[in-house]
């Protein structure tokens, strides 16, 4: 297997210098160096890279514009950007283009941790352009008639931002978007932002106002004839998991803030769905073709046609964006937490018990498989729980 290629962009040689001791450090890779945009281009013209890390003011080409060429040019190439000066107008000007965003010179060792978790993820996506499709991505469809209530309450003369945070909070994938930001070492938040509402408080009016109306990062879902799926069930399902996991953490005695991670883990759990129903509407079809013909799960039908499944998909993007190893890992492992090399209770179980619960009572009588993961629950010691967890979330539920 080839060694992973780094491309680091900055005018400050000493700064490449720490970049590159700590990448190499962590990633078995290896490392180019440029001083501005216009020479990392010239680079990257003979050949291609995985990642590339851009500081954001240059002399020449300063990296806001190089991060928007390559990502035109080199979709497949990771983009992250750092820059000595925080602030929101900084990740604005990247919101499409960059996937990550860091301070230095404090974040320079979180830079090669975040990219070896992202090449981690990317060798699960075996499927010839699927790894170039996601990360082409600068942001997924919303559903129609949340994009119309947000559009009407932002051009409002006096927004309000609880009205709006209300909306954001209704959709997954603008939910996604405004955590990514807000989120961002550009936004300065002093604590990490699990509540997509509350993000969207934060970040403001004319922020929103800009991604939505201006550089037009939400978009609206047009597929309508995709058959077996629907953006409006996906929604429901994923509300349901989101709260269900999050009644799972509360009843095994986590505090309010640390449940609102179970949330949003169970909100993104089915996000690489979108994604694939999103730019692979064809492939879509003939899985479902397959489970209606010969039955089976839709994991097996996603993997023969695909040679990925919509759960590596959904944890690539995760990783991709910046969002935390729980959440990575729920969107990874909620249909076989088997596979996880973590023992204890943790997001990725929530999720899983949450799905399957919600499976039960919502989709009865469709050509689904959902089931519980029994080795799993075992093994941890959590099998004499489940009838206590579905009480929880009845009970909350009524």
């Amino acid at each position: 297997m080839a060694k992973i290629k780094v491309l680091l962009v900055d005018d400050e040689p000493s700064i490449l210098k720490v970049v590159q001791r700590a990448m190499q450090a962590t990633i078995d890779c290896d490392v180019s160096t440029a001083l501005n945009g216009d020479q990392a281009l010239r680079i990257m013209e003979k050949d291609p890279f995985d990642v590339l890390v851009s500081d954001i003011s240059m002399p020449g080409m300063d990296g806001t514009t190089l991060v928007n060429v390559v990502s035109e040019l080199y979709p497949k190439t990771t983009r992250l950007i750092f820059s000595a000066r925080s602030g929101g107008e900084i990740g604005l000007k990247t919101a499409g283009s960059a996937h990550q965003f860091y301070l230095k010179p404090q974040d320079i060792s979180l830079i090669a941790k975040r990219t070896k978790n992202i090449l981690r993820l990317r060798d699960f996506l075996p499927a010839e352009g699927l790894d170039q499709i996601i990360s082409h991505i600068k942001a997924l469809p919303s559903m129609p008639s949340i994009c119309l209530a947000l559009e009407n309450e932002l051009k409002k003369p006096n927004v309000s931002m609880d009205a709006v945070g209300k909306i954001v909070e209704k959709d997954i994938a603008m939910s996604a978007k405004i955590l990514q930001l807000v989120n961002s070492a550009f936004f300065g938040m002093r604590e990490r932002v699990t509540r997509p509402s509350q993000a969207a408080v934060l970040l403001g009016g004319e922020v929103l106002k800009s991604l939505f109306l201006g550089l037009h990062i939400f978009t609206e879902w047009t597929k309508k004839t995709i058959p077996c799926f629907s953006i409006h069930e996906l929604w429901s399902h994923s509300l349901n998991v989101a709260f269900a996991a999050q009644e799972i953490a509360l009843a095994e005695g986590l505090d309010k803030k640390d449940a609102n991670e179970f949330y949003i883990a169970g909100l993104f759990h089915d996000i690489g769905k979108i994604i694939l129903a999103d730019n692979l509407p064809e492939s879509c079809e003939l899985i479902q073709k397959i489970i209606t013909e010969r039955g089976g799960t839709l994991l097996a039908a996603e993997k023969e046609i695909l040679g990925a499944t919509h759960a590596e998909a959904g944890a690539y993007l995760m990783a991709l964006w910046g969002f935390p190893d729980n959440i990575i890992q729920a969107c990874a492992y909620h249909h076989n937490p088997s596979a996880m090399e973590q023992h204890g209770f943790n997001s990725a179980c929530a999720v899983h018990v949450a799905n399957v619960l919600d499976y039960e009572r919502t989709f009865t009588g469709k050509i689904v498989k959902e089931t519980l993961d029994n080795n799993y629950l075992a093994r941890e010691g959590f099998t004499g729980k489940i009838d206590k967890w579905r009480n929880a979330i009845n009970k909350t539920a009524t």
